[in-house]
């Protein structure tokens, strides 16, 4: 009697999970071009988010896959204690600046990311200056 799982032959039958021999540009290329877009800016958004984290320490971690992007604002990266409050403060500055986020998360304190696809690299590059120059403020740093 074989068994057979029906997660496995529902895995079987998607040709992106059959590329595991495949070079990675030969599977990029079995990929649809604006999900490869989304891949490749959300990769550049997430490295420069990575460098604000080195330089500030209200950034806990950012994660995500693709433009689908989460900030985590710590007030300490060892306790990981949430920072709620500052998170509401940035997501409403970035709003007064003009670009909508949103918190999420069971203490809201993930800055919550969803682009549209149409997102570019030198939106990318604004997104991570402007909020850059809002870590910056007095009023993100502190405890409320």
């Amino acid at each position: 009697m074989r068994f057979r799982s029906r997660r496995l032959s529902r895995r079987r039958t998607l040709p992106i999970h059959l590329t595991t021999g495949w070079s990675f540009s030969a599977r990029l290329a079995a990929i649809p071009l604006h999900v490869q877009h989304a891949l490749r800016v959300g990769t550049y958004l997430i490295e420069g988010l990575k460098a604000l984290q080195a330089r500030h320490a209200l950034i806990g971690d950012v994660r995500g896959s693709g433009l689908f992007l989460g900030i985590d604002l710590v007030l300490d990266r060892e306790t990981r204690e949430a920072a709620p409050s500052q998170a509401s403060y940035v997501v409403n500055r970035l709003r007064d600046c003009g670009i909508l986020a949103g918190t999420d998360g069971p203490h809201h304190n993930v800055i919550k990311l969803r682009p549209p696809l149409v997102f570019s690299q030198a939106d990318a590059d604004l997104f991570v200056k402007t909020m850059d120059a809002i870590l910056r403020e007095d009023a993100a740093q502190r405890p409320r």
